[in-house]
């Protein structure tokens, strides 16, 4: 897994660390999912390479302590965003899921986004990127947030 590196504009109660992320491309083909992963090891994170019948998952993990996570509501939003290089857009992305805030003075995110087959052979720009948002009605964005730029991805088709 690769850092994640948050920025926190929050006093020193609501601390973000030991963030990662790791995309994956062999996915079981019984499309079981595999998070968290058995035994002591993580998802081995892609060699950024897939076909285009190839659905991707990017794992994200990231831990919050501290008094003020216990006063706080809102929610955790996900997304990876791929753009494709060379002439065109990629239509896609951004693919999102959202997790909530939980009230906990310590408490541990394993948050997974799937990411369906790219149908276009190409290369891709991946980045990713978390949000902390306040709660309804507002949804205002709040001062937490992170992204990271993995790379390049070549998507093929296969034979």
């Amino acid at each position: 897994m690769a850092d994640l590196k948050f920025e926190v504009n929050l006093n020193g109660l609501f601390n973000v660390m030991d963030g990662a992320y790791a995309l994956v491309t062999e996915l079981p083909d019984d499309g079981v999912d595999f998070f968290p992963p058995p035994g002591p090891f993580h998802p081995q994170p892609s060699n950024m390479i897939a076909q285009t019948d190839q659905p991707l998952k990017v794992k994200f993990h990231w831990r919050v302590k501290g008094a003020l996570a216990l006063i706080m509501a809102g929610k955790w939003e996900c997304a990876v965003y791929l753009e494709e290089m060379g002439p065109g857009e990629y239509p896609g992305s951004p693919y999102k899921t959202t997790v909530p805030l939980v009230a906990k003075f310590d408490h541990t995110y394993d948050v997974a986004v799937d990411v369906p087959p790219i149908s276009t052979a190409g290369l891709y720009r991946v980045t990713v990127a978390v949000s902390l948002i306040g709660p309804a009605p507002a949804l205002a964005a709040l001062p937490v947030a992170a992204f990271s730029d993995i790379g390049i991805l070549k998507a093929y088709d296969a034979a």
